[in-house]
């Protein structure tokens, strides 16, 4: 037998809200809706007092399993009679996994925060997500960073919901629909946003909604010039408007971070690639003190052999190679072949910006210097390339080309030097150019 009914509130006597983790529970904002002395608060768990307070402090109730919860907050006057009370049930989210189809793997990241609020994104979607990517059962949910050429743009991951107002509490409700069902509860009902098409004949299973987005600026955040040779890429002169003192600068290559460094002007060079690859180099800057995330560059950059110095036609006898020390020293070397088959083993490296040179000279040459020459010349190898030019960051970017190929990337060209005879017929795999001429 119904005893009374109690008709629509209101208001509640008693409310509160929450914040969780995987683990914890943090009662907070309690707001009591009455004008009786309140003696105690009791913070409760799953039926199992957790707390008791006079002053309806928060409180965070930790250790828990990962399983639905009932949190419960009970308003007790100075006779221990209830006043009023509030319970919450916490479910535990199943929802539909991001969708990640679509997306370059390579230079689109998870993004996730630890436990002090620092933000990573660092993974690439190729590898494994991080177990701290997301759980909607504690708000905290799934997104993702792509980056492309200096354009940065973040996203979140909304899974398939249905959700109800709740006019007293001037709320609305929440749950979670795996698949791609139409079906709801009473009072719920499905966003518009999970219905695609002109007739609404698909149903989707979430979708990604930009957060923000960081236009391409006139003078980027970060940004770096890249050069790549036959297994290394060298990284050049970090600049950018994030570059200031206090910095430190890690280097990610294919997901796998290999070094951490703290001077923008370093010249880092990535080395043992492999060969005839495209390589996502990814290079994060944080704040060295608290590691907080300040600005990051991702690039493709591939690995391609450069085409060889070719020596035909220059006299053996008058012809040497010329070589750089580490520290930019220069000495002669031995006479050329024409066949190539005596070249240095460190005579040239592009991918560090080492160019292949020689000198002819009818000069002699005593302890690696040229002696007696009335004619000294220095030539450089021109290998093959593709360039185009970046007007964002005010330089340009190079690509070698093997052999004589004539394809190109979107936005490339390769130069008119390249190209011999007057109808164009003869394409060349490089050329020898003149860096300065010496003569009496």
């Amino acid at each position: 037998m119904s005893k009374y009914q109690l008709s629509e509130l209101s208001g509640y006597t008693v409310d509160f809200n929450t914040t969780a983790t995987p683990t914890s529970i943090t009662i907070q904002e309690i707001k009591s809706n009455t004008t009786k002395n309140i003696a105690k608060y009791i913070y409760a768990i799953n039926g199992k007092v957790a707390h008791e307070s006079t002053n309806g402090e928060n409180y965070t109730i930790t250790g828990l399993e990962r399983e639905n919860k009932a949190v419960n907050v009970t308003l007790l006057d100075e006779n221990g009679e209830i006043i009023g009370s509030m319970t919450k049930i916490f479910e535990i989210a199943e929802v539909n996994p991001p969708d990640l189809t679509g997306f370059d793997k390579d230079t689109t990241f998870y993004v996730y925060w630890d436990e002090n609020g620092i933000e990573h994104n660092e993974i690439p979607i190729s590898m494994e997500a991080p177990k701290e990517w997301y759980d909607y059962g504690t708000r905290n949910w799934a997104n993702i960073v792509t980056r492309n050429n200096g354009l940065e743009t973040y996203l979140v991951w909304i899974p398939r919901y249905q959700y109800a107002l709740d006019t007293v509490s001037q709320r609305s409700y929440v749950k979670f629909i795996k698949g791609t069902g139409t079906e709801v509860d009473v009072g719920y009902k499905i966003p518009e946003a999970f219905t695609w098409g002109d007739s609404g004949e698909t149903q989707l299973p979430g979708y990604w909604m930009s957060k923000y987005q960081l236009s391409t600026e006139s003078s980027p955040k970060l940004t770096a010039e890249m050069a790549a040779g036959g297994t290394t890429i060298q990284i050049k002169d970090i600049t950018g408007t994030a570059v200031v003192d206090g910095l430190k600068y890690e280097y990610y290559v294919n997901g796998i971070k290999v070094h951490e460094g703290t001077d923008a002007k370093e010249n880092y060079t990535y080395t043992g690639l492999a060969g005839d690859t495209i390589h996502t180099i990814n290079i994060i800057a944080r704040k060295n003190e608290t590691n907080e995330y300040v600005a990051a560059i991702t690039q493709k950059v591939e690995t391609i052999k450069e085409n060889t110095p070719e020596l035909i036609g220059f006299n053996e006898d008058r012809t040497y190679y010329v070589l750089y020390d580490a520290q930019d020293n220069m000495t002669i070397g031995d006479k050329i072949k024409n066949d190539g088959s005596n070249m240095p083993e460190n005579w040239y490296d592009y991918g560090t910006r080492k160019w292949a040179n020689i000198v002819v000279t009818d000069g002699t040459i005593e302890n690696g210097q040229i002696v007696g020459a009335t004619s000294t010349t220095y030539l450089v190898w021109i290998p093959r390339y593709q360039y185009s030019l970046d007007t964002v960051n005010q330089r340009t970017n190079v690509k070698f080309v093997r052999g004589i190929s004539t394809e190109t990337e979107a936005g490339y060209k390769i130069p008119e030097a390249f190209t011999w005879g007057d109808s164009g017929e003869v394409q060349l795999t490089g050329y020898w150019m003149s860096k300065y001429q010496l003569s009496n």
